[in-house]
């Protein structure tokens, strides 16, 4: 039989011991001839202390569990982030207030560019929108709202980019078959807003892509009525521009309509602020579109039917007109260097772009016109958003044209006189237009710049600035225009982004030293640390 005791030379071996009992002597240790011996009641004789016995090496320390901690436990950085998908759908974690005010900064700052969203249908059937849209919605939106941001240790971008991963995964495991709905087409240009932004410049292209591609299969880009009379001019047409008293239902149906001509206007908004890549070409050509230009906010909102214009067809709408032949304009001036040798002054890309420009700001009504009491104005009755960025297009179009044939190092140049490399425009051999040509140029460039700055830091002190992509891009091109008039003050010949010095004439009066212009570059800079604040990526890679 086995005893509950082992004797010591079996326990050291691991081998069965086979005994009576502690006064007798083991089978193994009795076949053997050698001593048995037991452990005495109460040994603490451990395993380790007979290795010891073996080997004669000092045993190891044995690491002891540590006792489980009785301490209340605090959450962790894991439990501030749910799953993306989770957070997207507890209404403990977005409650109907906080996506009240998502929608309120989605309108601030995206509805220019993606006008879809209908704020009354958002916030009753935010719940039942898709996972995906709202996942996008919030990639743009998060970093604005102090409770998302504080939820991911008070980083603005971390706060968007949680959101953002979630929603391309979604992307990926869908897929783009059996997903032709309006929401898959909006949370696309959500998402590809959010990466173009996120200096992820291929990955908005390809999500632009997917969504152009699912709005032309829904044939957003066309409606019957008007595609018939694109075909056939002389086939009578139902009146434009008027509001028609209608039910509710129909109501509700021009609203659905209206979200889906909005929806494809931003697809051709976003084809042009993502076609000025040699390599990225449009997507969308106006002479395939046969859509109405969207209604008013005001219409959109109330559900009143109205028939608009086509694309420059009226001065009404002269707002989507005006912005939208500004992207042409700008997607063509990429392509006027190459006309090398020809002087601006002459029949060249360059004159006609400016005309088409001079053309385009003529024709716009009074009210819409650049002016400090115009801009205050539209502020006031909130109708900034459309305003600003119109003519942000419009002057970023006047500063990338003038800028073209500004020297590119004028060390040695008292004032402008065109381009120092080649091509350059000798006045021997090309007889300039009137001889303050090169420094009217060189004005309007500065000019424009100036304005931007201004535009930007007016909407910014109304609390209506527009903190896109876009935005950040032009407040850029704003800022490499003041460390150039830095550099080369002299090239700036109004001081609009440098300072103009206490200069004495020769009659002896003296003109005052004036630093508005070096102090609207500073706000340049500022203006970038801003939005660099709620995690804009683009606008803090520019600022480096």
């Amino acid at each position: 039989m086995r005893s509950q005791i082992a004797c010591a030379h079996c326990r050291r071996s691991k081998v069965k011991c086979v005994n009576t009992g502690t006064d007798s002597v083991c089978k193994d240790c009795h076949s053997k001839n050698r001593q048995c011996t037991y452990p005495e009641a109460g040994s603490s004789s451990t395993r380790r202390e007979s290795i010891v016995d073996r080997t004669g090496e000092a045993p190891r320390t044995k690491k002891r569990r540590a006792a489980p901690n009785t301490l209340p436990q605090y959450p962790t950085k894991k439990l501030l982030t749910p799953a993306p998908a989770d957070s997207a759908s507890d209404p403990t974690t977005l409650t109907p207030q906080i996506w009240n005010e998502l929608c309120d900064i989605f309108q601030q700052h995206y509805a220019t560019d993606l006008p879809f969203l209908h704020p009354p249908t958002f916030r009753n059937e935010v719940q039942q929108l898709s996972l995906l849209f709202r996942l996008s919605f919030l990639a743009l939106t998060a970093r604005f709202h102090s409770s998302l941001v504080a939820r991911h240790g008070g980083n603005p971008y971390k706060a968007a980019e949680f959101y953002a991963e979630a929603a391309r995964k979604l992307v990926a495991t869908e897929g783009v078959t059996g997903t032709r709905t309006l929401p898959y087409v909006q949370a696309l240009l959500m998402l590809g807003l959010h990466e173009w932004g996120s200096l992820r410049g291929k990955d908005a292209w390809q999500y632009l892509g997917m969504a152009i591609r699912n709005a032309q299969q829904m044939r957003l880009h066309s409606e019957p009525h008007l595609e018939d009379q694109a075909l056939h001019p002389k086939k009578s047409s139902r009146p434009r521009d008027r509001h028609r008293t209608v039910s509710s239902s129909k109501k509700q149906e021009f609203i659905e309509k209206e979200k889906e001509r909005r929806t494809f206007w931003s697809c051709f908004i976003m084809d042009r602020y993502l076609s000025f890549n040699h390599y990225q070409t449009q997507m969308i050509h106006l002479h395939e579109v046969h859509v109405q230009l969207p209604c008013s906010d005001r219409a959109f909102i109330f559900g009143h039917e109205v028939d608009t214009m086509m694309l420059g067809e009226s001065q009404e709408e002269a707002r989507s007109r005006f912005r939208n032949q500004n992207w042409e304009r700008r997607a063509e001036e990429r392509r006027f260097r190459e006309q090398s040798g020809i002087p601006p002054w002459k029949e060249c890309e360059f004159l006609k772009l400016r005309l088409k420009l001079e053309q385009v700001q003529s024709t716009l009504p009074p009210d819409l016109k650049l002016t400090s009491d115009n801009t205050n104005a539209h502020i006031a009755d909130k109708t900034s958003r459309h305003y600003a960025l119109m003519h942000i297009v419009h002057l970023l179009c006047a500063v990338a044209l003038f800028r073209e044939y500004m020297a590119y190092f004028p060390v040695n140049e008292e004032r402008p006189n065109g381009p120092i490399d080649e091509p350059t425009f000798p006045a021997n051999k090309y007889p300039l237009p009137y001889p303050r040509y090169w420094i009217d140029q060189a004005r309007e460039c500065f000019l424009g710049a100036r304005n931007i700055i201004d535009l930007l830091t007016a909407c910014q002190v109304g609390n209506v600035l527009v903190e896109t992509p876009f935005s950040a891009f032009a407040n850029w091109q704003a800022t490499t225009c003041g460390i150039y008039a830095s550099f080369f003050p002299k090239m700036d010949v109004n001081s609009s982004m440098s300072t103009k010095w206490s200069y004495k004439h020769p009659d002896g009066s003296v003109s005052p030293l004036d630093a508005s212009g070096f102090e609207a570059y500073k706000r340049t800079v500022e203006m970038t640390k801003h939005m660099t604040s709620h995690g804009l990526l683009m606008a803090e890679f520019w600022g480096k």
